[in-house]
C-alpha cells in the first residue's frame, strides 16, 4: 500500500518532524510505502498532494484541524479516506473518530481497513469537517490568525478571548433553517455544527453528529459582556440547550444574512469577513468523506 503523510512541520509548536519521522518508520516496518510530503501553506491548490494522492490507498493528515481542513477536500476528490494524526492545539477531527497519535495505532487502523462515510458541510462553496460560526468566537479566531507567526497554544486563545471580551464585537444577524426564520435581527453567535467537538471540550452543538446527514444550529444572544460571560458559563456547565433564551434547530441548509461585518470561522480557521448583508450559505453533503478507524 501508499500511504500519503502530509505533514505540517509547526504543529504542535514545532514536534511535528520528530513525531512524523517515527510515523514513517513505523509504517515501513508495517510493510508499507509511505510517501512523506509537507504542507504547501503557499498553494491555494496544492498539485504535488494531487498527484500523489491518485496512487494512495490512505491520507494521513499529520497536523492539526487547519491541516485536515485545507487537505480534506482533495481527498474527497481523490476519494481517497483519511486518517487524522493530531498534532495540533485541539484536534477535533481526531478526538471524533478516536484516533490518536500513536504510529501503532495508525498502522492497526490501515491494517483492519475500518471505513466510515461522514458528512461534511458547505459554506458559499468551500468545504468544512466540524463546524463554522460567527460571532464571539470568530471575532477570536480572526484575532488570533492576525497575530499568528508559528505554532500556538489554548493559552493564545485564552489571551484573545480575553482581548475579545474586553472590547467585543456584537455581530447582529439574522439565520434562516431550511427556510424556516429561526432569529432576526439579532445580536449573538451562531453556531452551525457538523460535529459535536468543539474547543476545550465545551461542545456548544452536543447533539451533532456526522453522520445524520444534518447540520446542528445553535444561536446564543449576545449584546453585552455580561451576555458573553453569561453563554459561556452555560457552554461550560453543559446548560445551554435548556435556556429557551438560547435558540437551536437541526436542517440541511442554513442562511445567516450579518447586519454588521462579521468574521467567519470554519473549523476553527479564519475565513474571512463577511460583509453587511451578504448572505452565508450552509449546506451539508451526506457521506462523502471516507475516515479509516480504529
Amino acid at each position: 500500500m501508499h500511504p500519503v503523510i502530509l505533514r505540517n512541520s509547526i504543529a504542535g509548536r514545532g514536534a511535528g518532524r520528530i513525531v512524523v519521522d517515527a510515523l514513517v518508520s513505523c509504517l515501513r516496518d508495517g510493510g508499507h510505502d509511505p510517501i512523506l510530503l509537507d504542507v504547501n501553506i503557499s498553494a491555494r491548490r496544492d498539485e504535488r498532494l494531487v498527484s500523489a494522492l491518485q496512487q494512495a490507498s490512505v491520507l494521513i493528515i499529520a497536523g492539526g484541524d487547519g491541516t485536515v481542513h485545507h487537505a480534506a477536500p482533495l481527498a474527497i476528490e481523490a476519494d481517497v479516506p483519511l486518517i487524522h494524526f493530531p498534532m495540533g492545539t485541539e484536534n477535533l477531527f481526531a478526538r471524533e473518530f478516536g484516533l490518536k497519535r500513536s504510529p501503532r495505532a495508525v498502522l492497526e487502523a490501515i491494517r483492519r481497513a475500518t471505513l466510515r462515510r461522514v458528512d461534511i458541510g458547505q459554506c458559499n462553496g468551500r468545504t468544512f469537517l466540524l463546524m463554522g460560526s460567527i460571532g464571539f468566537d470568530a471575532c477570536v479566531v480572526e484575532r488570533v490568525a492576525a497575530s499568528r507567526r508559528g505554532g500556538i497554544s489554548r493559552a493564545t486563545y485564552l489571551r484573545h478571548s480575553a482581548a475579545e471580551l474586553y472590547r467585543p464585537r456584537f455581530v447582529r444577524m439574522s439565520v434562516r433553517v431550511d427556510g424556516r426564520e429561526l432569529v432576526c435581527g439579532r445580536a449573538g453567535m451562531v453556531l452551525v455544527a457538523n460535529s459535536r467537538h468543539y474547543a476545550g471540550r465545551l461542545n456548544p452543538a452536543r447533539n451533532a453528529s456526522m453522520s445524520d446527514g444534518a447540520l446542528d444550529v445553535i444561536f446564543l444572544p449576545m449584546e453585552s459582556r455580561i451576555d458573553v460571560v453569561r453563554r459561556g458559563m452555560q457552554v461550560l456547565l453543559g446548560s445551554q440547550l435548556h435556556d429557551r433564551a438560547n435558540l437551536h434547530a437541526q436542517g440541511s441548509e442554513v442562511t445567516i444574512i450579518p447586519e454588521t461585518a462579521a468574521p467567519l470561522q470554519l473549523d476553527g480557521e479564519h475565513a474571512g469577513v463577511q460583509p453587511v448583508g451578504q448572505e452565508l450559505r450552509f449546506a451539508v453533503q451526506p457521506g462523502v468523506l471516507s475516515v479509516f478507524t480504529p
